[in-house]
């Protein structure tokens, strides 16, 4: 899915297409987490605060 950053008000933001938004089904005020893989692809999922617990844990060592 090809995505274009947009200006948004002092910031750069991404418009989410309906497609991707009906796969994630998230809700407005909702985090995404977004990590980048060592090929330098985007993997998204729903912000989960247990799970950035945990990679954080895992970063410090």
């Amino acid at each position: 899915m090809k995505l274009e950053i947009k200006r948004i008000g002092n910031s750069n933001g991404l418009i989410l297409p309906m497609e991707f938004v009906g796969r994630l089904k998230p809700d407005r005020g909702n985090w995404l987490h977004v990590t980048v893989n060592r090929d330098g692809t985007l993997h998204r999922s729903p912000y989960d605060p247990i799970f950035e617990k945990g990679r954080r844990s895992l970063r410090r060592r």
